[in-house]
C-alpha cells in the first residue's frame, strides 16, 4: 500500500483485514522511494497506490518501474480525486481498479475478488491463462471472442481470427489476423479477465494480448514478435523469457 497520509493507510489496512482476509499486507510506504525499495523487496502481488504524493504522483513511480519491466503485480488506484485525466493514466497502466476517498468498503471488497481472479495471469509458472505459460495448449475453448464497439453495438468474431489485443487510455484495439483493427470500449483488463482460462493467449506487455498461435519468428535477443501477417510486436523482458521456455 502506497499512501503518504497515515490516517488513509490506516483505514485502508483496516478494511482489508476486516474485510477481506484473504488479503495478506507485506508491506506500506509513505513515500514514492520507500515505495519503490518495498516493491522490489517484497515483490507484492497487488497494490494500491495513492496517486497524488508529497514530490510526484504514483505514475512517476509506475513509469520508472515500467522501463525497467519490473511491473509484475496488479494495481490499484486509490485517490480523492476522480479526475478524468487521472482515470486515463490507471487505463494505461492496466489498472484493475479506481477507488475513490473517502473508501468504500464495498467497493473495496469487488476490487480484492477480482484481483484474486485475475492474480494467475501475472504469475508465470501458474496454470493455463492468459499472461501465463498454457500448460495445455489443446484444451477446447468456447469459439466466440466479443468486441464491444462504440453505441452498443458487439461485434462477434472468432477465437482463432483475433491476432492481439492493445491497451491504449480509455479503449482497446482489437487486431485480427487479416490486419483488420476494431476499437473496443472495453479495457485490457477486460479482456485479461475473460480470457484468463483460455490457453493461447499470452500477456507479451503491460499493454499487450497476444494469440500465440499467430506468432511467426520470435526473437528471444531482441524480444521481438513478428507474427504470421507480418506484424512487428516488442515483448517486456520477463514475458519474453516465458514466451522462450514455451516455445523451446
Amino acid at each position: 500500500m502506497v499512501e503518504d497520509s497515515r490516517d488513509n493507510l490506516d483505514i485502508l489496512e483496516h478494511f482489508l483485514k476486516k474485510y477481506c482476509p484473504e488479503v495478506e499486507v507485506v508491506g506500506t510506504a509513505a513515500t514514492l522511494e520507500q515505495a519503490e525499495r518495498e516493491i522490489r523487496d517484497k515483490k507484492p502481488e497487488l497494490v494500491f497506490f495513492d496517486i497524488v504524493m508529497g514530490g510526484g504522483s504514483s505514475f512517476d513511480l509506475l513509469e520508472k518501474l515500467e522501463q525497467k519491466d519490473e511491473i509484475d503485480f496488479l494495481i490499484v488506484f486509490v485517490s480523492a480525486h476522480s479526475r478524468f485525466d487521472y482515470a486515463e493514466k490507471a487505463i494505461d497502466y492496466s489498472a484493475i481498479g479506481y477507488l475513490t476517498k473517502p473508501i468504500d468498503k464495498n467497493k473495496l471488497i469487488l476490487n480484492v475478488r477480482k484481483a484474486l481472479r485475475l492474480l494467475p495471469q501475472f504469475k508465470v509458472n501458474g496454470q493455463s491463462n492468459a499472461g501465463s505459460v498454457p500448460e495445455n495448449p489443446d484444451q477446447p475453448r468456447p469459439d466466440l471472442f466479443r468486441i464491444f464497439k462504440v453505441n452498443h453495438v458487439i461485434r462477434t468474431v472468432r477465437m482463432d481470427e483475433v491476432s492481439h489485443i492493445v491497451a491504449e487510455r480509455e479503449v482497446s484495439h482489437v487486431f485480427l489476423k487479416n490486419n483488420e483493427q476494431v476499437a473496443s470500449t472495453r479495457p485490457l483488463a477486460y479482456y485479461q479477465e475473460e480470457l484468463a482460462d483460455h490457453p493461447h493467449f499470452f500477456r507479451i506487455h503491460n499493454n499487450t494480448l497476444l494469440n500465440i498461435l499467430q506468432v511467426s519468428e520470435f526473437n528471444h535477443r531482441d524480444n521481438l514478435l513478428i507474427l504470421r501477417n507480418g506484424t512487428r510486436l516488442n515483448c517486456s523482458r520477463r514475458m519474453g523469457r516465458a514466451l522462450f521456455k514455451y516455445l523451446s
